[in-house]
């Protein structure tokens, strides 16, 4: 998604969005039966990072590990680490040393955990319609 102003009709459609995202990631857990496969703490705070970077940018995150050291205040081998785990699970795929305009690093996309959220959010309005 592209950056949004406050004056741009879109920014509530955008901002209902990511908290909608985050509302089936926090939720996520309760459907995922492996248990795997399911969302570590950690985890949780990396992704919710990175949805919120895709959620601002038309283009694949890209954050460095001392970005994410920054703001959630982990060790550099703990992010590295949990991004590890997050591509094993498959939430998550590492694109090396890509490119966009000025910024190079690591990109990440969300496909794997986005198409999870998506299959929560149908499965939630079904059961919602059927309450």
């Amino acid at each position: 998604m592209s950056n949004k102003c406050c004056c741009d009709s879109n920014h509530n459609e955008s901002k209902t969005n990511l908290t909608r995202n985050l509302h089936l990631l926090l939720s996520s857990n309760e459907f995922i039966s492996r248990e795997e496969q399911k969302i570590t703490p950690t985890e949780m705070w990396i992704l919710t990072l990175l949805i919120c970077e895709l959620e601002k940018q038309d283009f694949l995150p890209i954050i460095k590990n001392s970005s994410f050291n920054k703001k959630l205040n982990l060790s550099i081998r703990q992010i590295q680490r949990t991004l590890l785990n997050l591509e094993t699970k498959g939430y998550i795929s590492r694109i090396s040393g890509h490119q966009h305009k000025t910024q190079l690093g690591n990109a990440y996309e969300l496909t794997g955990i986005l198409d999870l959220l998506k299959k929560i959010d149908s499965y939630m309005t079904k059961f919602d319609k059927a309450a």
